[in-house]
């Protein structure tokens, strides 16, 4: 037999107590810790007798002036109490005790277990970093140790965008701090500061509080490293208005309500007390809801329509108003605001996408009609119509219509903030369904009225069966899609003597 051969067997009993050694199976916690105050140590065999927590101690425990006590919980896991949290730049060291064996004779590994204590730095801000605060906002930073002053004051600073330099800190007065504390209702603590930007930071920029890695404590231990805490001021207090119009750049339809919106809510009183002047008079604001009326400030008012036709609008502001914060309006100089509403837009409207209409009384499809074009332009006006009678070719027509309907077009959308991709979902309305169809019978429709005339006029559909109707109008096109082209209004009729009528 080889030499190799026999001394397998004896590495074979040799490998069980290799893997059963004696040794820590865990130990909690190591590194960096913040205000633990107490070390776990559970090993993978039994070192004690159950029922013994006094027993000796498995570690020679250094932990400078900070003193605790140890105890067992079980056979396996022993714990040690500090007296109070680690300060930082304290650290504690668990070295295992020479010779140091398990219940069953075994001797235990030996092992050194360490943490410590990091340098000061913020446990909590509040406001918490991701917030939108105010250009002066004022925060809480609970730290983890009292702190020199003098380091806080260098070594702490704001950064803004837009803003080139560094923006100092103050550390503010204790009966502010204490202020703050009691508004959020947290009690007082010596290693809670108060401090804010010493600059006013900019309306709507992004900004960082620094917490520089020099900031001592006042044993003068210092920060480690730098830390950023980013936060979003908020907007500046403006005033918006708007209303509904007929395209971009058109004047506010008069059949919008007009809307004044504020980025920050303002007293309510004054924002009842803002005009809108228009030819007829002086207007107020439209009455608050009942839950509204309970409310002390808002942040928008609206001018119920309708409004004016073709008329010169504005809007008056009380003398110097501010926000509930203090803040002046950042656009003042805009207002008054003066704007203009345009005539009536032009109007097309079948009573629904279906209808149904009884061919002993005419067959005659309702419409309503304002500001399109009269019989005078009849070559730009058409109706048209399509008669199906067969059930299957119905269907699919119908199925074929919803489909059409749903048509978009990607648009370029102009906005404050760029130019924006945007899905036009009236796409449709720019393409006529009817146009490369067979059998289409077309006629002009008179508007006894004129072209500018509210009125319902009939379209008589004559012959009995469903019929796709479809009007085109450049008047329409004109008013309502981005550039002048004809538009198409359409629904679907049945004409039929098959009725039946619900009487109460």
């Amino acid at each position: 037999m080889s030499p190799l051969r026999r001394l397998l067997p004896f590495a074979a009993l040799l490998l069980p107590a290799l893997t059963l050694a004696a040794n820590v199976r865990q130990f909690t916690p190591q590194g960096q810790i913040d205000q633990q105050t107490r070390a776990t140590a559970v090993f993978n065999t039994d070192m004690v007798p159950l029922g013994k927590p006094d027993a000796a101690a498995p570690f020679n425990v250094v932990c400078g002036k900070v003193g605790g006590k140890g105890r067992w919980g079980d056979a396996r896991t022993w714990s040690y109490q500090l007296d109070r949290a680690l300060q930082p730049g304290e650290r504690c060291e668990f070295q295992i005790k020479p010779n140091l064996k398990a219940a069953n004779g075994e001797a235990v590994t030996q092992a050194l277990y360490q943490f410590f204590a990091a340098g000061p730095w913020p446990r909590s801000i509040s406001p918490s970093a991701g917030s939108t605060i105010e250009e002066d906002q004022g925060f809480l930073i609970t730290t983890n140790s009292p702190l020199n002053r003098a380091s806080i004051e260098k070594n702490v600073w704001c950064e803004a965008d837009g803003v080139g330099n560094r923006i100092p800190i103050r550390l503010l007065p204790d009966s502010t701090r204490k202020e703050m504390l009691a508004s959020q209702s947290r009690k007082d603590d010596p290693t809670i500061l108060a401090l804010t930007c010493n600059e006013s930071l900019p309306s709507g920029a992004k900004m960082r509080l620094v917490w520089g890695k020099d900031v001592a404590t006042s044993n003068g231990i210092k920060s480690s490293r730098d830390s950023l805490f980013q936060y979003k001021v908020r907007a500046p207090f403006r005033a918006t208005v708007s209303c509904e119009r007929e395209r971009a750049n058109a004047p506010c339809s008069p059949l919008s309500d007009l809307r004044l919106e504020f980025s920050t809510a303002i007293d309510a009183k004054l924002g009842m007390s803002i005009k809108l002047i228009t030819p007829e008079g002086a207007r107020s604001p439209s009455p608050r809801g009942r839950e509204e009326e309970k409310e002390s400030t808002l942040s928008e008012i609206r001018f119920k329509k309708p409004l004016p036709q073709n008329a010169e609008l504005r809007i008056e502001l009380p003398a110097g108003i501010k926000d509930e914060t203090g803040r002046a309006l950042q656009n003042a100089s805009n207002f008054p605001l003066k704007m203009r509403t345009g005539n009536l837009p032009p109007l097309a409207k079948f009573p629904g996408s279906f209808g149904i209409v009884e061919q002993k009384e005419g067959g005659v499809l309702p419409v309503t009609l304002r500001q399109i074009e009269a019989p005078v332009a009849v070559a730009s006006q058409q109706v048209n119509s399509q008669r199906l009678t067969d059930d299957a070719k119905v269907i699919a027509t119908m199925r074929e219509l919803a489909k059409f309907e749903q048509q978009t077009k990607k648009v370029k959308l102009k906005k404050e903030t760029g130019v924006e991709d945007y899905e036009d979902p009236y796409y449709a309305r720019e393409l006529s369904y009817l146009k490369n169809k067979s059998g289409i019978s077309r006629r002009s429709i008179p508007k006894p009225g004129g072209s500018a005339e509210f009125e319902v006029i009939g379209i008589p559909l004559e012959k009995p069966g469903f019929h796709v109707v479809e009007i085109e109008s450049r008047m329409l096109g004109a008013g309502l899609l981005a550039s002048p082209k004809p538009m198409y209004v359409r629904t679907t009729v049945l004409n039929t003597n098959l009725a039946v009528h619900f009487k109460r």
